[in-house]
């Protein structure tokens, strides 16, 4: 049996589409909360947590959403800010999360 490349594994799972969903969450986080006051907080914190999980999928060739699951998951203050105010992509980004888990996890 031949083996997926990246390439047909990131398609079919649509990583391509979550890391742009989650980009669009970034620039979302930074046009609401973009101070210095926001980057010390506990919010800023989970904002660099966010884009850590970004960057592990983006360029660490993670092929694994485990940790951006256990964010969703962790129901954190920035987390349900987004839930709030964006419903549209975060369930778009929970339905790629949940598919890779139900299947993966």
């Amino acid at each position: 049996m031949k083996r997926e490349s990246k390439t047909e594994y990131w398609k079919k799972w649509k990583f391509f589409e979550l890391i742009d969903f989650l980009h669009s969450c970034d620039e979302l986080i930074e046009k609401d909360f973009g101070s210095s006051e926001y980057d010390n907080s506990i919010m800023g914190e989970l904002h660099g947590e966010l884009l850590n999980i970004i960057e592990e999928i983006e360029f660490g060739n993670r092929a694994d959403l485990l940790r951006i699951f256990e964010f969703i998951e962790s129901k954190n203050i920035l987390w349900n800010h987004l839930v709030e105010n964006n419903k549209d992509l975060i369930t778009n980004i929970n339905e790629i999360v949940y598919h890779w888990k139900k299947h993966n996890g």
